[in-house]
């Protein structure tokens, strides 16, 4: 939203069960927006004005002028708030010191001198104790300290550089982890990524000097011997038809074969010879 839009009438302060503040700048009809803190800064915050409101339950009586300078004394610590928070919380500030009004020129030197000293004491400077000047020179010098409320201070900037370090090393860590798990996938399927157990050969090792190679093992299995071939042997032997057709149902309980069956093969060995 546009900041410069922020009515009076929509400036709230409110507090949750622990007395933590959130300074409400906006309410639609179902959301709304405002300031609250994260433990890693003042942060800005748009939600469901229901859901806000279960979280901040109360109504604060703290002014909203006291309100806006504790937020921005605060703001000024180790971390970077978001963007446009100074921007709101010099404008809730100012509004709340005329009774409406975006700007402070209508105010008198006896006004502007509570101003300046107020933002100034946020801000950690000096106060002034006797003002001597005109109008104009004070205004200049409240907006001196608005501008001064944005730049970020040492502790702000060193913070954000460990933080910039931080994510730095984090992107780093992400890009090189697909690396990584590729390398550790290969060692978990690589043969020599497991050594063999102590006392036996690996299967890289040479053989022992004088052993003989082990026969290599088919990739199809042991040859299986037909019925045929089956009953041609045991009659080579001499086993007589009976002989061969028990063995035959004894080695292959399923096949059909016959008496007959074993007379034929007898028959087809004579003619073979």
């Amino acid at each position: 939203m546009n900041y410069s839009t922020l009515k009076p009438e929509a400036l709230r302060v409110r507090q949750d069960h622990a007395s933590h503040v959130c300074l409400e700048y906006f309410r639609g009809d179902k959301w709304s927006e405002y300031l609250a803190f994260e433990p890693e800064g003042l942060k800005k915050f748009r939600e469901l004005t229901t859901k806000m409101e279960r979280q901040f339950y109360r109504p604060s009586a703290i002014p909203l002028d006291r309100a806006a300078l504790s937020f921005l004394r605060a703001a000024k610590t180790a971390y970077l708030p978001d963007d446009g928070v100074y921007e709101i919380i010099m404008e809730i500030y100012i509004m709340s010191k005329t009774n409406g009004s975006k700007t402070l020129e209508a105010l008198s030197i006896a006004q502007l001198v509570p101003v300046y000293n107020e933002l100034a004491v946020a801000l950690g400077k000096p106060a002034l104790k006797v003002y001597k000047s005109n109008k104009a020179a004070l205004l200049a010098k409240i907006s001196d300290l608005q501008a001064e409320a944005k730049k970020p201070t040492k502790e702000q900037g060193e913070a954000k550089a460990k933080a910039s370090e931080v994510a730095g090393k984090r992107l780093a860590g992400i890009a090189a982890k697909p690396k990584a798990e590729k390398a550790t996938l290969t060692s978990k399927t690589s043969p020599s990524a497991h050594p063999a157990p102590k006392g036996k050969a690996s299967k890289s090792q040479p053989a022992a000097k004088g052993s003989k190679p082990a026969p290599a093992a088919s990739a199809k299995g042991p040859k299986k011997v037909g019925i045929g071939a089956f009953c041609t042997e045991l009659i080579r032997k001499g086993k007589s038809n009976e002989e061969v057709l028990a063995a035959v149902q004894k080695q292959f309980p399923d096949a059909s074969t016959s008496a007959s069956s074993i007379a034929w093969y007898r028959n087809k060995l004579k003619n073979e010879g």
